[in-house]
């Protein structure tokens, strides 16, 4: 299928989906096209390139597959941007973006003390 194509075929579920994305929001529109031409290049591959699964929050934080998004840490807190491999199970081709958790020592007291209230309730 052409590239085209797909494009237009996925428009009507774009005007369902946004019914607000009008003629005015000509970014946005390129923008969308520009990640459907980007994902229909990934899926034609031979092999498709694959996106990394999202890595569960925390996980150990692997400096191998993620870059730190704004904290550092060792646990991952969400996943910004996943990984790409080559192919299933293959070499990285880019590195995902995570949100590390913060330590415990860069929460500041109120709010640690406000986490530990809602631990003791739990218990």
């Amino acid at each position: 299928m052409h590239i085209g194509m797909s494009i237009c075929l996925f428009q009507p579920f774009i005007a369902e989906t946004y019914p607000t994305l009008n003629s005015s929001m000509k970014g946005i529109r390129s923008f969308i096209h520009q990640c459907v031409y980007l994902t229909w290049l990934m899926a034609v591959q031979d092999p498709p390139v694959e996106i990394e699964p999202a890595a569960e929050a925390g996980a150990r934080f692997d400096q191998n597959v993620y870059r730190h998004h704004t904290n550092t840490g060792s646990r991952i807190a969400f996943v910004v941007w996943p990984a790409l491999r080559v192919c299933k199970d293959g070499p990285l081709l880019c590195k995902g973006v995570a949100e590390a958790e913060q330590p415990m020592d860069a929460i500041s007291g109120k709010t640690f003390n406000r986490l530990q209230n809602q631990l003791d309730k739990q218990s």
